[in-house]
């Protein structure tokens, strides 16, 4: 069984104004995207989490099985409009090889606004 780590930063350049619900949105795709990839009998075998900022506001997102992102977020995050909020992902699991992990990371992340 392997072990991989990969950490990616981009910034996000969306054709308009996101609210944090629509970022919301975008960064739990990515999420589940992710664990529905790297899921093994119905579990990721390590995690993956996601830090979303561009400012004060932020949210901080997690996901260990499909279907399922856990987001914790400032008290400022709701109310709050972004144009270009940074994401930095960071995907830690067992069982694939580190390139197979990177080639799925990359190709979720093409899909982004950037």
């Amino acid at each position: 069984m392997h072990e991989a780590a990969v950490s990616r930063t981009v910034e996000l350049r969306p054709p308009h104004p996101l609210s944090a619900g629509e970022l919301e949105g975008i960064v739990s795709r990515l999420l589940l995207r992710l664990a529905e990839g790297l899921s093994i009998k119905g579990v990721v075998p390590g995690h993956i989490k996601a830090f979303v900022a561009e400012g004060e506001p932020y949210a901080a997102f997690s996901c260990t099985k499909p279907g399922k992102v856990v987001t914790r977020a400032s008290k400022d995050w709701s109310g709050s409009v972004f144009l270009k909020p940074s994401l930095s992902l960071n995907v830690v699991v067992f069982g694939p090889a580190k390139d197979e992990v990177e080639n799925l990371v990359e190709k979720c992340l093409v899909d982004l606004p950037q």
